[in-house]
């Protein structure tokens, strides 16, 4: 038996430990560092690199060969190989090769520096590189096929080192779908505070505008005139509903409408829907019915506003495209499931209809039946893809049957969530639109809030309603109102000194007994940022509302989650035989007050006592204001400037609230201090305009700090 060479079994144990080395990582460096570490040490080598095409190289584009990595140093004078170049040539042809570099044309083969002798072994890697190697003068590393000897374990190698680049590429991707999140998400919230800027500048006017328009109306004008203002209120009327079209279609196309899941009482809603119908619908001659289902449910838990939104949609167009005949509304029970019950509404009328051809596209943006549609009916052409966002967005579906010169039926099913409210929880969407009578009278009720208006605000409001009203200036002291006395209710606010709302409520969900432990709390906050929203529910506050609020939408809430007060229509008295309020010669047409005549019902001296608080109270906040923003305590400048916000916004001046609400929005780690003097500065200036305007009107007795 042949004995065998020691060069040979050195060889077999060194494949054996470079194949050990493969697979052991998925990082492309410490697997390259780990098997050309062996085969150097073994093999007596001076050093080795990988070259790999460029198209397999993360940051690298175009043709030829990129150096990737190369052990111990990187030692070359280039780091890039064309396409056409002789290492490149002969690999087509050959797996493996080696020469000496003495020998002629060896220059085309070296990039390394300062290499004069010597021997390189190339080896191909499949499909995605080569592997070069440098021996010493006299070292017999590439001696009895040894190039060939690797090239099983370089098979294994290379596949590890393709799985190495496929994992890189794949973390690399996953960093730039995390940083484009993060980009999309700052892009959301710009273009949400856009959406609410644009609300606001656009809609307040507007609105502004057609109350002018009925006081107008109610002036005793001739007929001409009040035709002229009648077509008037039309136009505006029309361009507010466009306006709120085009908002509605632009915040569900960006995701960024959020549904709200409150119990209100599907009957009134439906009945609600079928009176305004049937009020529009008498204009034109029209009938309409309502049908409903004896099993529907009453109350339900689901975003009342968008459904009347839905079905409002869809009755104004039956009655918009039909001139004889009738609009039919029928509602029915489909069925019940694991607590969801399933509606099926109906809209149905004896209309112009919709030609086959435009049916699959009835539910496109902008689309409507023909361009005589559009001239002769107006509109936007985005009503019914407002509708089927919506519906898509609730859960549900959407289906319509015409034909041309005979009418349309609309199809929309719903899911509705089974609720434990009590039965006789209204729409709070339409309570506002009543004349109604607020009575709660024996509800206790706990008011935590620091700011003294709206502590006043609140007492005064609920005061009205009979309501027993204890105040608390901050979280600590409403804990200790809550441990001492019973309560039907908490009102809380969310930024206070001492311990804020959501520290609060914390301490009184977790550390207090029952009952107090289940005490119903309402969070205040000044904005209806989505994270707001997030973190009050999460420490186990029932509901929200937004300040300023509509003394109906807070009323409502208390009604719900004390199963107390009572709500009775009252006759609609003229506006003319209302108490007074004594009006104010706005100097510069920045105040409006209409928000505090609301909350006052024809109450002079409580509007004079809630401008006497904001001129006593507004620039000590203001001076502590200037000392956050000059200690750079940036966590009690955005804490002070939510606190300014409401006051601000009680008296008209939206826009230096919404500048406090710029302010309330700035990042505590890396903080625009340039800006934020910029604002803060702006904020003084406007104050010390507002305190000049409220002090000269002497209606309202203001007296000077």
């Amino acid at each position: 038996m042949d004995k065998i060479s020691t060069e040979i079994v050195q060889d077999i144990s060194l494949l054996y430990e470079l194949s050990l080395s493969v697979g052991q990582s998925l990082d492309f460096h410490a697997t390259s560092d780990k098997f050309l570490q062996t085969l150097i040490s073994r093999k007596n080598l001076a050093f080795a690199s990988i070259w790999l095409k460029s198209s397999y190289m993360m940051d690298k584009k175009g043709e030829g060969y990129q150096l990737a990595y190369a052990h111990p140093e990187q030692r070359v004078g280039s780091s890039q190989l064309p396409s056409d170049h002789i290492i490149v040539r002969r690999l087509e042809k050959e797996v493996s090769f080696s020469f000496q570099v003495e020998e002629e044309g060896s220059h085309e083969y070296i990039h390394e520096k300062d290499i004069e002798q010597g021997a390189y072994g190339i080896i191909k890697l499949g499909k995605i590189g080569f592997l070069k190697l440098y021996a010493y003068r006299g070292e017999p590393a590439f001696r009895g096929g040894f190039l060939h000897k690797l090239q099983n374990v370089i098979r294994k190698f290379t596949v590890s080192l393709e799985g190495c680049l496929a994992y890189q590429r794949l973390i690399n991707e996953i960093r730039e779908r995390k940083q484009i999140e993060k980009e999309l998400l700052r892009t959301q919230e710009v273009v949400e505070q856009f959406y609410a800027n644009v609300s606001h500048e656009i809609r307040t006017p507007l609105n502004g505008m057609l109350g002018m328009m009925n006081l107008l109306l109610d002036t005793g004008l001739d007929n001409v005139q009040q035709e002229y203002v009648a077509d008037m209120k039309f136009s505006s009327k029309n361009l507010l509903a466009i306006l709120n079209d085009i908002l509605d279609y632009s915040k569900l196309r960006e995701n960024s409408l959020e549904l709200e899941q409150i119990p209100f009482n599907l009957t009134e809603l439906l009945k609600n829907i079928y009176n305004t119908g049937k009020a529009k619908a008498r204009e034109k001659n029209l009938k309409v019915k309502l049908q409903l289902d004896f099993e529907l449910p009453e109350v339900v838990k689901a975003d009342s506003l968008r459904l009347s939104q839905i079905l409002n949609n869809l009755v104004d167009n039956a009655i918009k495209f039909t001139e004889k005949g009738e609009v039919s509304i029928s509602v029915s029970l489909m069925s019940t499931e694991d607590a969801t019950h399933m509606v099926h509404f109906k809209i149905q009328d004896s209309g112009i209809g919709i030609p086959e051809s435009k049916l699959p596209y009835i539910f496109d943006n902008f689309v409507q039946a023909s361009k005589e549609t559009t001239r002769k009916y107006g509109g936007s052409g985005l009503g019914l893809s407002i509708v089927k966002l919506l519906i898509d967005l609730m859960g549900g579906s959407i289906s319509v049957e015409s034909e041309l010169g005979n009418g349309s039926t609309f199809n929309v099913r719903l899911p509705f969530q089974e609720t434990d409210a009590p039965q006789q929880v209204q729409d709070q969407q339409n309570l506002s639109e009543e004349v109604v009578k607020f009575d709660l009278e024996g509800t206790r009720i706990l008011v935590v809030e620091d700011m003294r208006i709206n502590q006043k605000v609140l007492e005064h409001m609920l005061g009205n309603w009979k309501a027993e009203v204890t105040i608390a200036d901050n979280g600590l002291k409403g804990v200790e109102k809550v441990k001492a006395e019973p309560f039907d209710l908490i009102l809380m606010d969310i930024q206070m000194p001492e311990m804020d709302g959501l520290e609060a409520t914390h301490y009184i969900r977790n550390e207090l007994a029952p009952p107090k432990n289940k005490i119903p709390i309402v969070a205040l906050p000044a904005s209806s940022h989505k994270k707001v929203k997030e973190k009050v529910l999460s420490v186990g506050m029932n509901a929200f509302i937004i300040k300023p609020f509509e003394p109906a939408r807070l009323f409502s809430l208390i009604k719900f989650y004390t199963a107390k007060g009572k709500m009775s229509k009252v006759e609609l008295v003229e506006e003319e035989k209302l108490p007074e309020v004594p009006a104010i010669a706005i100097t510069s047409g920045e105040l409006d007050f209409s928000y505090l005549k609301d909350l006052a019902q024809g109450d002079a001296e409580f509007i004079s006592g809630m401008l006497q608080l904001f001129v006593e109270q507004t620039p000590i906040e203001l001076q502590q204001l200037h000392k956050n923003v000059e200690e750079e305590d940036w966590e009690m400048v955005k804490k002070q400037a939510h606190k300014l916000k409401y006051p601000f916004s009680s008296i008209g001046r939206n826009d230096l609230s919404n500048l406090l609400g710029e302010i309330e929005q700035i990042q505590v780690e890396a903080p625009n201090k340039e800006q934020i003097h910029v604002w803060v500065e702006t904020l003084a200036k406007g104050a010390e305009t507002t305190m000049k305007q409220i002090f000269s009107q002497s209606e309202f007795a203001v007296k000077k700090s």
